[in-house]
């Protein structure tokens, strides 16, 4: 297993269908490569498969080549009768464990100047291979992040997408209290059960590739993936034994008078006006949820707030896009999980980014048109990213009363 840049692959158009799965369309010509240092992760990240070695050793009964790990059928065929061979040594380990990997190679491409990196999957038989992901080489943080969205995030270094918090669905089909998709299904995390199961639990930590990967508490975990805006996501670990920190919490229902709650204890039936500030209050909603006896909080996206006090600064803290910044990392996102007393795992809110891109998405990009942070927002107790105006700013506006699942301000 290696990774590489495919390079150009010919003097031709590529319509780039959206980031995955043909949403959306982008022109992309690359009639010479840009200058583009290929030591970058966002190129050699990726899982590509080395072209299949030739199999050594005597035809078998059908006339095919036997697998002869230690070379000895040569030797084999010279003995007599009564004589053995003592075996010294062992076979080449196989992989760690079972994996789906759907690279087929990457190029550098150019969309409106701007350098991106292609990559490129195995596609149905007999129809060639397809540009499933387009990834800045410069990802720059965004002004007004957008929201994460239904369609694919990012892609897994083996090709395999993933996707945000949802399912899709929401309490009744009503759209008032939307479903997280580990939540709604009590998830606790998903045992390495073969080479797809990571692609059955695209919302959460994926253990085929975490043990592929070799990762583990012994250090910063690697590189899992490249969320849509081209940062980099990392396993949960922030260094030694350090698990990555969410500073998302689940809001108290129960206690009545909470900053979180509503007027009644054990139930739903208001959503913050600002998930990102509690202090913004709460608003009705559109309908009642279930009572938190019949369903505890953590199912819903509305359950959960983003308290800027875990923001912190730590080196495990991270900010409301589930990532941070720090030495030669730059900035990245981390899955984030629990560890139970037991010494089992959880996977815990928002997973594997936050409900919003942290950086600028690329024009065509299928989630560009979503609903986006207000300006202002407190995602971070840290100073921000974007680099300050020359200019003054303006006075800033009276705060507004935001509900992002609606995309709606007051």
């Amino acid at each position: 297993m290696r990774s590489r840049n495919s390079g150009a692959r010919g003097k031709r158009a590529l319509a780039v269908a959206g980031l995955l799965l043909g949403a959306g369309c982008a022109a992309a010509t690359a009639p010479t490569a840009p200058d583009v240092d290929e030591a970058i992760a966002l190129l050699e990240a990726w899982l590509i498969p080395d072209p299949a070695p030739e199999v050594a050793g005597t035809p078998d009964h059908r006339g095919r080549p036997r697998h002869d790990p230690f070379d000895l059928a040569d030797e084999i065929a010279s003995l007599d009768a009564g004589e053995f061979v003592v075996l010294e040594g062992i076979p080449e380990p196989r992989e760690p464990t079972p994996l789906a990997i759907h690279v087929t190679g990457t190029e550098v491409l150019t969309v409106g100047d701007e350098p991106f990196v292609a990559v490129h999957v195995a596609a149905a038989a007999g129809e060639g291979d397809r540009v499933a992901g387009l990834f800045p080489i410069e990802p720059s943080p965004s002004s007004a992040p957008v929201a994460t969205g239904h369609a694919p995030a990012g892609l897994w270094v083996s090709g395999a997408p993933f996707f945000n918090w949802s399912d899709g669905g929401s309490y009744r089909g009503e759209g008032a209290w939307r479903t997280v998709a580990p939540g709604a299904v009590g998830d606790d995390g998903y045992s390495c059960a073969g080479p797809t199961a990571d692609e059955a639990a695209p919302h959460v930590y994926p253990e085929c590739l975490a043990l592929y990967l070799g990762d583990d508490s012994g250090r910063h975990s690697p590189i899992y993936g490249f969320a849509a805006d081209g940062y980099p996501v990392h396993g949960p670990w922030a260094d030694l034994e350090l698990l990555a920190r969410s500073s998302w919490r689940l809001r108290d229902y129960d206690t009545v008078g909470s900053a979180t709650g509503c007027t009644e204890g054990g139930r739903r039936t208001c959503v913050l006006a600002d998930p990102l500030d509690p202090t913004a209050g709460t608003v009705p909603a559109l309908s009642p949820g279930p009572t938190t006896a019949d369903v505890p909080p953590g199912a819903f996206f509305e359950d959960f707030w983003f308290d800027i006090g875990l923001d912190d600064g730590a080196p495990h803290a991270l900010d409301a896009f589930n990532g941070h910044s720090h030495d030669e990392f730059g900035y990245h996102y981390h899955i984030t999980r629990i560890q139970n007393g037991d010494g089992s795992f959880t996977d815990v809110f928002p997973y594997i980014l936050g409900p919003w891109f942290r950086g600028e998405l690329r024009p065509g990009d299928p989630h560009a048109g979503g609903p986006r942070l207000p300006d202002g927002a407190a995602t971070s107790r840290l100073p921000e990213m974007v680099e300050p105006p020359d200019e003054p700013s303006p006075p800033a506006e009276p705060p507004a009363l935001c509900v992002p699942r609606l995309g709606i301000c007051d």
